[in-house]
């Protein structure tokens, strides 16, 4: 969640490579699908979840909306 923070454009393609933990642990690494870079941003215990899941959801329903738009054939 915090690499997806850093996140401006979900409308490009990204690459989420998951790797096993302990147990029920799953880590996940984001990468940009174009340039094949690392996104990533250190981790902080005291980040405020509940608005780093907000922006997300909002970036991806206006990315959504956007990507709805009517196409038009003549």
């Amino acid at each position: 969640m915090l690499a997806i923070s850093q996140v401006d454009d979900f409308s490009k393609p990204l690459i989420f490579a998951a790797i096993g933990g302990e147990e029920n642990v799953v880590f996940c690494r984001l990468y940009d699908a174009e340039t094949k870079t690392r996104i990533r941003r250190e981790w902080n215990p005291h980040e405020d979840w509940a608005a780093i899941i907000r922006t997300c959801q909002t970036q991806l329903e206006q990315d959504s909306k956007i990507n709805q738009s009517p196409v038009y054939q003549s």
